[in-house]
């Protein structure tokens, strides 16, 4: 059904589910993570704050792109009070 995901966005989302602390969380967190895997930008919710556009051909222009990507991929099995360390 979601053939574009990759193991690791597949085990990020289960991860988040089973750590749900209850069925309506996890239920909620999926309505939302789920429509989002048939976008261009997977996992990404864009609600009006960025364009899509600039999102995908903007954003890997810029001159901190590779700094910022090697920042996010320290932060993401981080979690709570361990993201701003």
């Amino acid at each position: 059904m979601y053939p574009a995901v990759n193991a690791g966005q597949a085990d990020r989302i289960c991860r988040e589910v089973l750590n749900a602390p209850d069925r309506h969380v996890a239920l909620r967190f999926l309505a939302q993570v789920l429509p989002s895997l048939e976008t261009a930008l997977p996992g990404i919710s864009n609600e009006g704050l960025l364009a899509l556009h600039d999102l995908r051909h903007g954003a890997p222009g810029r001159a901190d792109w590779e700094e910022a990507k090697r920042k996010s991929a320290l932060a993401l099995h981080r979690q709570g009070g361990d993201l701003l360390g």
